[in-house]
């Protein structure tokens, strides 16, 4: 448990306090919060895009001047979320249409739609893009469909990008931020990835909004796509937290029964490992629901205590060294060689791709392992 002989000061255990009692703990802050330390943690959560979360934990527990300095700064946060995302709710209610006028196979995830799906809100954190899953076999007429449509790439064919990460970065007409994100895959290399694409795509899953549907992840694996991201995000320590709260709320913040469900849902698509590094991430963040997994998180990631682990997620001033990939992909696959193997070629040819692409292609500048 985070306390006061870490390295961590007090606006982000403020920070924690509040996002923890946004979870259902019960645990008050352990010390005065004052002005500057309130408004430091709040410039934290704004950050890392949690700070809903953040002032809706604390809102009950602040003296009326804190409560209300608070009230309003979430009404401007949310006013400033939704002014960002209305576009990328108007633009991806474009982009539906398009997939089902076409009869294409292929979903809305992450982003708003994830958001509208779990929340029934588009407005819970900020987003910055947004992504389709489509079948491989569809994926060069999706890119030319999208095309006709004014979606087009703003950069050079990258060998890396689309064979082993397996997307493609589109953006409409003149536009440079707000990128559309075209998958045929649903895991970087070098981390496991579900056994079968299909799952995520044959499915009647949609979410509506303004008379139309979108089609979105099958309910029952929408669990897999935070957890994916959330390991992935351990690699990167690239804005971890929106993930881990997703499935923390999805998962009915500890519910024994959700979890369990997880679990197997998990194990039927290869991804037990990737569900118990998430757990593992989940159990350091929000202590106490996922105590009856114990034995089985202890054995993930255990070269990182749990307070480096909390340091990792919430990205401290002071945070650890970052975890090693070989550390990550070990838990993630179980320990079981023959997977460590396979994604640690594919990683390796990944990495040689990368660096020819960047080398001679000078590809799409937001390049690196993970966004």
């Amino acid at each position: 448990m985070i306390s006061e002989d870490t390295a961590v000061g007090k606006p982000e255990r403020l920070f924690l306090s509040g996002v923890r009692l946004a979870a259902g703990g019960k645990r008050l802050p352990d010390f005065a919060i004052d002005t500057q330390t309130l408004m430091d943690a709040a410039t934290f959560a704004r950050d890392r895009w949690m700070f809903t979360h953040f002032a809706e934990g604390l809102l009950p527990i602040l003296s009326h001047t804190h409560h209300d300095w608070l009230s309003t700064e979430l009404r401007v946060w949310k006013a400033q979320v939704m002014q960002g995302n209305a576009i990328l709710v108007s633009r991806s209610g474009q982009i539906a249409k398009i997939l089902v006028k076409n009869n294409l196979t292929g979903i809305m995830f992450k982003g708003v739609a994830q958001q509208k799906q779990i929340y029934d809100d588009f407005f819970v954190r900020p987003a910055s893009d947004m992504d389709i899953l489509v079948a491989k076999h569809d994926f060069r007429k999706v890119l030319q469909v999208l095309d006709a449509a004014g979606f087009q790439p703003k950069f050079k064919k990258s060998l890396w990008w689309e064979t082993f990460l397996g997307e493609r970065h589109l953006y409409y007409r003149d536009e440079t931020q707000r990128a559309l994100d075209v998958h045929n895959r649903l895991q970087q290399p070098g981390l496991p990835r579900p056994k079968r694409l299909d799952a995520f795509l044959t499915s009647d899953a949609v979410i509506g909004h303004r008379g139309q549907d979108w089609p979105v992840v099958p309910r029952r694996l929408l669990p897999l796509i935070p957890a994916m991201n959330l390991v992935k995000g351990l690699v990167s320590r690239h804005k971890m937290l929106g993930h881990a709260w997703d499935l923390s709320h999805l998962l009915g913040h500890g519910s024994t029964a959700r979890v369990a469900s997880f679990m197997q849902v998990a194990h039927a698509h290869g991804l037990t490992g990737t569900a118990l590094v998430a757990l593992r991430a989940l159990n350091a963040l929000f202590p106490g629901p996922y105590n009856d997994m114990n034995a089985r998180l202890a054995k993930t990631l255990v070269s990182l205590s749990d307070d480096d682990l909390v340091c990792t997620l919430i990205g401290t001033r002071e945070a650890p060294a970052p975890l090693r990939r070989r550390d990550i992909l070990v838990s993630a696959s179980e320990r079981h060689m023959g997977r460590i193997l396979r994604e640690g070629v594919w990683y390796g040819l990944s990495e040689v791709t990368r660096r020819f692409d960047k080398e001679h292609l000078h590809d799409d500048a937001r390049g690196g392992m993970i966004r």
